[in-house]
């Protein structure tokens, strides 16, 4: 019968608790990495502003201060960009709603700058059609004396062009729960909407 001796079963076990250490560590760091906000630091925190929903309430943005939001600043007659980025925020909304997190933790906000065009029912009509749910996204207008300091505010510049159309700056925004800017995204083609959602829901988490 083989003599079992306490530092036979010390080396023995020695190797798989050496395992059993890596596999902790490595599972530490890659938890920390997925779930860190460590690369998403506060840019800024945006004032409030109020603007007039498609429904035609007011609304602030404080009003959702609690959620993530990802907010997109568009206009529904433009022919490229604008429609392109709000298809990539309906496929993340839907990807959001398979994990319980749309409207309830996290927000879309789409602001137009095109107040003359974009009439309440017109913003409605939009987003009927690309299906966006308003359970969980607002689409948002106001009048130029309104939307000028958000515009600033963002970053963002809309300029008129002769043919009613707008020259724009294409960025999107990611805003923690106490509207602090923390991730600037381009729009359209330029949107990573795996990097956007992996994101979101880390904020989430924070």
């Amino acid at each position: 019968m083989e003599d079992v001796t306490a530092g036979s079963l010390y080396r023995k076990w020695l190797p798989i608790f050496g395992v059993i250490i890596i596999l902790i560590a490595v599972g530490s760091v890659l938890y920390k990495s997925y779930f860190s906000t460590a690369d998403m630091p506060i840019i800024k925190k945006v004032q409030d502003f109020t603007l007039e929903r498609m429904d035609g309430q007011n609304v602030k943005l404080s009003d959702s201060n609690g959620k993530v939001r990802l907010i997109s600043f568009i206009f529904l007659r433009c022919p490229d960009v604008c429609p392109l980025t709000t298809q990539h925020m309906v496929d993340l909304q839907n990807e959001l709603k398979e994990t319980g997190m749309y409207g309830k933790d996290i927000e879309f906000i789409s602001v137009t700058f095109d107040y003359e065009n974009d009439t309440p029912e017109a913003l409605q009509k939009y987003a009927k059609a690309v299906q966006a749910d308003p359970s969980g996204w607002q689409f948002l207008r106001g009048p130029d004396d309104i939307m000028k300091p958000i515009l600033n505010d963002f970053w963002i510049g809309a300029e008129k062009q002769k043919d009613g159309l707008y020259v724009h700056t294409m960025k999107t925004f990611l805003l923690d729960k106490n509207q602090n800017i923390r991730q600037i995204y381009g729009m359209a083609d330029d949107m990573d909407k795996e990097k956007i959602l992996r994101e979101m829901k880390k904020l989430v988490k924070e």
